[in-house]
């Protein structure tokens, strides 16, 4: 199987109309979205069978580290399936490889749509993220053709809620009680769109992630022995977790940050 490294996208979002796209051709597939390593903070090619997937995601609305702002961002396990035709020996180019362009989020209310429809919630900018233009995210990334029944993999992170989408997710707490966030779920939709080498464009699979929410459940500081804050060099408290608001704060833990 080809792999490729980790690949970063360029996080630049901006909202749009949505634009011309072609239809899933299969060619180009998110798999599944891949957790981070507790050692690296990096999500890696997963290879065989047995894959570790993550099934959904958790945001902290109420985490200081965001200052009203929550972000949260994934990442993504993909697939090339077409297959390499290229002659290497002569140095031609494979035209099947797929250059990634654009990703493209947009989002629907999975559960908890009996609160939000409330007639009070009519008008809340909480709801209506369902009718929001789709978020374009422009993103980079060159995913290799397959080879036999192998197809080529990356792992892509994309940002999926973006601060702006964030603020309006912060209103979550003026709708229900804090202790209630885990009543809603969002669904996250993901759409890849590139280009094979060949000049040919392909969009991936309509990939839903769900995200719950809580506020205030993952912004537990770091402390020193004597139980106070543990400060950065800003004088900012120290946070656990790969990305400190989102997900977990157990991957990558106060020891693994200063190293005691």
């Amino acid at each position: 199987m080809k792999t490729r490294a980790l690949f970063w996208m360029m996080m630049v979002a901006t909202a749009g109309g949505v634009a011309g796209c072609v239809d899933n051709d299969k060619s180009l597939v998110i798999a599944f979205a891949s957790p981070l390593s507790d050692s690296d903070c990096q999500a890696q090619v997963q290879t065989g069978g047995n894959f570790e997937y993550m099934s959904h995601g958790l945001l902290d609305i109420g985490h200081p580290a965001f200052g009203g702002y929550p972000q949260y961002s994934g990442c993504f396990q993909m697939e090339n399936r077409l297959v390499a035709s290229a002659n290497e020996d002569i140095g031609e180019l494979e035209a099947n490889d797929i250059q990634l362009r654009k990703g493209m989020v947009s989002y629907e209310w999975l559960d908890g749509r009996d609160v939000l429809e409330a007639p009070e919630n009519a008008v809340s900018p909480v709801l209506m993220l369902e009718n929001q233009v789709e978020v374009d995210t422009y993103i980079s990334g060159l995913v290799d053709a397959g080879s036999g029944d192998s197809p080529g993999v990356i792992v892509l992170c994309v940002r999926l809620v973006s601060p702006q989408v964030g603020s309006s997710l912060m209103l979550l707490q003026n709708i229900i009680n804090p202790v209630d966030l885990d009543r809603v779920v969002l669904g996250l939709h993901l759409r890849i769109e590139g280009e094979t080498l060949g000049d040919r464009t392909v969009e991936s699979n309509d990939f839903i992630f769900p995200i719950t929410f809580c506020s205030g459940c993952l912004a537990k500081t770091c402390k020193d022995e004597n139980g106070n804050d543990i400060l950065d060099g800003d004088g900012n408290p120290i946070y656990p977790g790969c990305r400190p608001g989102q997900d977990t704060n157990n991957d990558y833990t106060c020891e693994d940050i200063t190293g005691t």
